[in-house]
């Protein structure tokens, strides 16, 4: 019985140890920007951060709530100083058009 109980707690240790060093070295483990080749084709992988998710529902928030575009706009560049880098404004707009799918947010990014 205390052998049965002494496996079951090792199994359950290394398990929590298992997540708890995932959760530190998320960063270090999931996909990073840097370009990648697979049988010579040039693939980027970009890697949503907090901040795109965060500001993609602010601008969300002020479409639907009916603000000009100019101040969306204006929202945006507090978080992203110009240029806005086209990484970026690929995430923003995927993410976007996940938030508020009734939202054009293309135009967000015209001059």
């Amino acid at each position: 019985m205390n052998l049965l109980t002494e496996k079951t707690f090792k199994k359950k240790f290394i398990f929590i140890f298992f997540l708890f060093f995932n959760t530190l070295f998320i960063d270090e483990i999931s996909a990073s920007k840097k370009r990648s080749i697979i049988s010579g084709v040039e693939v980027k992988v970009y890697k949503k951060e907090r901040k795109h998710i965060e500001t993609s529902a602010l601008l969300c928030a002020l479409a639907i709530n009916g603000n000009s575009l100019e101040d969306i706009k204006k929202n945006l560049e507090t978080t992203f100083k110009k240029p806005i880098s086209k990484s970026d404004k690929f995430l923003i707009n995927d993410v976007m058009s996940s938030m508020c799918p009734e939202f054009d947010n293309r135009k967000i990014f015209e001059n």
